[in-house]
């Protein structure tokens, strides 16, 4: 009898991790295997772009997300001209974010190259299988990228803080397991990244940031420690002395309260945008 019930649920078992397989194929296959450049708004001559970036800001967003304008405003404002942008957006969100960038001073505009990644919207699956597949970096012209979304923003007080982090392959908000770090900001190195690309690749259902960060056995990348990581970003470790902020208010675990109050003089606008999370 019990031996029944094994065999029962080992094959539903078995069953699942099928499902399971087949729908990590199927989203795998639904990114599409080019980008298309938007030359409706912004820079949209890619060779000009190129010529004039130093350092580039990637944003990957295909929502009408609310908070587009002013997390675009807050990197440009706080950023200065050596670094250029780079946000890939969808078909869904392409005339909401040519009317944002329109309404842009002129020099600003020619800040921003716009990338359509033609499609509607992106699962946390597909965004990890967009950035861990080596597609993408081809589009992004410096060694030096920050990645950004719309639940970051830099403060303002500390935006010089992002010069003594050049020296790193990767530098992302630590975590209380005191891994670092945490993907949704966080500086990167071009040629580590397409290194451990083409040395391993990730697990499906693996988050990017964990692939990229605990990768890999030939290719070692220069972090800095939990220390210095706090410096650069907050996410659920507390610091009241950073550069840049990745959804402070996301969990209710570690202090969400004395992080946020440690946080709002650093960072005035903090409340605003956690105001502007949701879309359209």
């Amino acid at each position: 009898m019990y031996m029944y019930i094994y065999l029962i649920l080992f094959s539903i078992l078995i069953i699942l991790m099928i499902l399971i397989f087949m729908s990590g194929n199927k989203i795998k296959k639904s990114i599409p295997p080019t980008f298309t450049i938007n030359k409706n708004v912004g820079k949209g001559n890619k060779d000009i772009f190129l010529e004039f970036s130093e350092y580039t800001g990637i944003i990957i967003e295909p929502r009408k997300h609310k908070a587009i304008k002013f997390v675009l405003d807050n990197f440009m404002q706080n950023l200065d001209n050596k670094w250029n942008f780079i946000f890939f957006h969808g078909s869904d969100n392409i005339n909401y974010v040519e009317n944002i960038i329109n309404e842009m001073p002129k020099n600003q505009q020619q800040r921003i190259l716009l990338i359509n990644m033609n499609i509607k919207n992106l699962s946390i699956n597909d965004y990890n299988i967009i950035l861990s597949n080596s597609d993408i970096y081809k589009f992004i012209p410096t060694e030096m990228f920050l990645i950004f979304q719309t639940d970051t923003m830099i403060c303002n007080n500390n935006n010089n803080f992002i010069e003594s982090f050049m020296l790193y392959d990767y530098v992302g908000a630590p975590w209380y397991n005191k891994s670092i770090g945490n993907g949704g900001l966080s500086l990167r190195r071009k040629s580590k990244m397409l290194e451990i690309i083409a040395e391993k690749s990730r697990r499906n259902g693996e988050p990017e940031d964990v692939y990229f960060g605990n990768c890999c056995k030939k290719t070692k990348l220069t972090k800095p420690d939990f220390e210095v990581a706090k410096t650069f970003s907050v996410e659920n470790v507390a610091s009241n002395h950073t550069f840049g902020i990745h959804k402070p208010w996301g969990t209710t675990f570690f202090g969400k309260t004395r992080r946020l109050n440690m946080l709002r003089p650093i960072c005035p606008q903090l409340d605003l945008l956690i105001s502007l999370q949701g879309v359209e």
